[in-house]
């Protein structure tokens, strides 16, 4: 197979139908993002082994040391591609903290596809290999390439040290603008809120497994922002309910430009070795593919050979050396000195600033009052009560001045004000009326929502038109069709299923809908949703009788 004509096949999508990337993202931009054991490591391979299979080169920069698995068969018994291996364990050619550059050269000159395992190396090191690598490597290259890095947070995090801004802009730059140099790139995390959004935004496919941390979750939703087409939002609340409990191997791939889909994919079985899964008592040594690197061993070894020493110097080098080092360890004592100084700078600061503290939490519990009153206001008036009115306009720094006023000294802290019961319960009772408002009150909208009621399956439009009129003609399919698009407008119904017109009714998403701005608890969220569906099959047995 020419890769012109390539297909990547890496899964299957929920129709079971063969799920394929297109050659083309060998220079383009993915994220793939999910917690420990989700199968991120898992599904970068099976991406590997595609373009192995395809011919098209790749280089995975790897700190974990497990994607030298592809030289070998699903169970490591027999040799798979020979990709070379760059240091760690199983190199071919060790590597130092140094030979970032000439890794580079080496990789655009031969065009191979290898492995960077920078294991043995350590953090510091390995930011220092990475930065040149990829310095270089945007320089020179100018053919197809990918290039994979795992525990991407150690190179482009959202929060950086000082020590960490030289490979920050070296990747950065490689995204930005690797592909004007026909470079593509997969970052790697089980973090996606501490991988740097700047570089986040620039991906064009998310591929999102498993994830449950709340930061991380709001990190992948913030790419949706402002992005999603209407037609995608039901999609969107898919992701949202199932992102934290999809099984391993299952992912959502979303690509709004690139390959325009937004859809849940199971990765395939990969075809190679997996030496990120857990060892296990009985496992044989794994037998790899060892390509032949007896000419890149002499390019190394060139490069790696001393230029000689000239005579009659050797006497001069070492006593500049004994003047360097005297010099350096003067430095040393100043800096330790200047250190020590610091640190008792900020333990003064530390001690002012404990009661400054102390009065920010304080005032801070007087805002909490101030804004639970405004909270159960809001509630008894209920719609009465829109964003600009005259309740939203409370002045809150005029009043917590004249609250703070009227505290005596060394008055205990403030407590939080909770709405009264009576209050919220007004509250809830007229969330439900606004949600009953919006349910409609005859009319084919009507008769649908009476139909998917009490429904735990999908129903796809073909089976609703048989259901409520005996067949599934053209005509009725779309008139049908329409009352579903209706009520999947405002939410009353959300699409899923194993089809792609399949449809149920979403009576306890609206509801958490309207008690968000007051922060429903789920008890809350589960009595209006039982009133309404009582009201709903109140009115529905009166329409029978």
């Amino acid at each position: 197979m020419t890769t012109a004509t390539a297909t990547l096949t890496i899964g299957r999508d929920a129709d079971g139908q063969p799920f394929s990337l297109p050659a083309e993202v060998l220079t383009r931009h993915m994220a793939i993002l999910a917690k420990r054991g989700a199968g991120k490591t898992y599904t970068a391979g099976v991406i590997e082994e595609e373009f192995a299979k395809a011919g098209l080169p790749f280089v995975v920069l790897d700190p974990v040391g497990v994607h030298y698995g592809i030289r070998s068969d699903k169970k490591g018994r027999r040799s798979a591609y020979p990709v070379i291996v760059f240091g760690g364990e199983h190199a071919d050619i060790p590597i130092e903290r140094h030979m970032g550059r000439a890794i580079a050269q080496a990789v655009v000159e031969e065009n191979i596809s290898c492995i960077v395992d920078l294991t043995e190396l350590s953090k510091a090191a390995w930011r220092q290999f990475v930065a040149e690598f990829c310095r270089e490597l945007y320089q020179l290259n100018r053919t197809p390439r990918h290039v994979f890095i795992e525990e991407a947070t150690e190179f482009v995090p959202q929060t950086r040290r000082p020590e960490m801004q030289v490979a920050y802009e070296a990747v950065e730059r490689l995204v930005r603008m690797g592909r004007n140099r026909g470079i593509g790139c997969t970052l790697i995390s089980q973090r996606s809120a501490q991988v740097a959004k700047d570089v986040l935004t620039q991906m064009d496919v998310l591929i999102a497994l498993r994830t449950v941390g709340v930061q991380d979750r709001k990190a992948l939703l913030d790419m949706f922002e402002s992005v999603l087409e209407e037609d995608e939002l039901v999609h969107l609340e898919a992701f949202k309910r199932d992102i934290v409990r999809l099984p391993d191997g299952t992912a959502w791939i979303w690509s709004p430009e690139f390959m325009k889909t937004f859809t849940q994919v199971h990765i395939r079985e990969r075809e190679t070795y997996h030496a990120g899964a857990t060892p296990a008592f009985g496992d044989v040594k794994v037998v790899q593919a060892r390509p032949d690197v007896r000419e890149l061993k002499a390019r190394f070894a060139a490069a790696a050979e001393p230029e000689p020493t000239p005579k009659g110097t050797t006497a001069a080098q070492c006593k500049g050396h004994v003047e360097r080092i005297g010099q350096l360890e003067d430095a040393l004592v100043a800096a330790q000195a200047e250190v020590q100084r610091w640190k008792g700078a900020a333990e003064d600061v530390r001690a002012e600033l404990d009661p400054l503290r102390e009065s920010v939490a304080r005032l801070q519990r007087q805002v909490n009052g101030v804004d639970s009153l405004r909270t159960g206001l809001l509630a008894l008036l209920g719609d009465s009560a829109d964003a600009g009115g005259a309740v939203a306009a409370i002045d809150e720094d005029a009043l917590l001045e004249r609250l703070t006023a009227r505290l005596p000294a060394g008055s205990a802290p403030v407590v939080q004000v909770t709405p009264p019961e009576a209050l919220r319960k007004q509250y809830l009772q007229v969330a439900a009326d606004r949600l009953m408002a919006k349910i409609p009150g005859a009319g084919d909208g009507r008769t649908v929502m009476e139909l998917l009621l009490g429904q735990e399956v999908f129903w796809s439009i073909n089976r609703m038109s048989k259901a409520l009129t005996g067949n599934d003609s053209g005509g009725t399919r779309t008139r049908w069709g329409n009352a579903v698009k209706e009520l999947a407008t405002v939410g009353l119904v959300v699409k899923g299923g194993s089809g792609r017109s399949e449809y149920r009714a979403n009576v306890r998403g609206c509801v958490e809908v309207e008690l968000a701005p007051h922060g429903g608890t789920p008890e809350e969220i589960t009595a209006v949703e039982r009133q309404v569906l009582y009201r709903l099959t109140s009115e529905m047995g009166e329409k029978e009788a």
